[in-house]
């Protein structure tokens, strides 16, 4: 399902296209390993609600850890206006995203929405959202992350329109 590697801190899955990205938000059993991207990644092809969030709320959040390893995911758009826990990562716990960018997300759902992050346990470093918009019908909305409750951002930082109805 992705392009290589074991899913270890030694042997992480290799992430170099879109499908394989999308894979990751159904296949449940690897929310606990690590992820490395090897290119940058454009989401245009998926619209709607079409992309599957990766880690989608209590009983299904990402544990692993998500390398960006520099590269940008771009035009990552995703409309479900009722979904809870949106972003292209929906729910971490004990996780940890770092070196990553975003490009132009356009994100519109419920509460606990980011463009990065929906709702963050986890340990997010060197990450940065430009452009795009996130709109959330709902409160705990932020350009990176919508709510980040025993959970660190360092170096981080968004440049991006953001909405909702409470704690914004």
């Amino acid at each position: 399902a992705y392009g290589g590697g074991r899913g270890t801190p030694d042997s992480p899955y290799l992430i170099y296209t879109a499908d394989q990205l999308n894979t990751i938000g159904v296949v449940t059993g690897d929310l606990g390993r690590h992820f490395q991207l090897m290119a940058d990644i454009d989401l245009s092809g998926f619209t709607g609600d079409a992309f599957n969030i990766i880690g989608t709320g209590w009983n299904r959040a990402f544990e692993g850890v998500f390398d960006g390893n520099g590269y940008v995911i771009a035009n990552f758009r995703y409309d479900a206006p009722s979904r809870e826990f949106a972003g292209l990562i929906g729910f971490v716990e004990d996780a940890e995203i770092k070196d990553l960018g975003l490009l132009d997300p356009n994100v519109s759902a419920g509460s606990m929405t980011g463009a990065l992050v929906g709702r963050n346990y986890g340990k997010i470093t060197d990450c940065y959202v430009q452009g795009g918009s996130v709109v959330a019908n709902g409160s705990f909305v932020g350009g990176l992350v919508g709510v980040s409750e025993g959970g660190s951002l360092s170096m981080c930082y968004s440049s991006t329109d953001v909405s909702g109805v409470g704690s914004v």
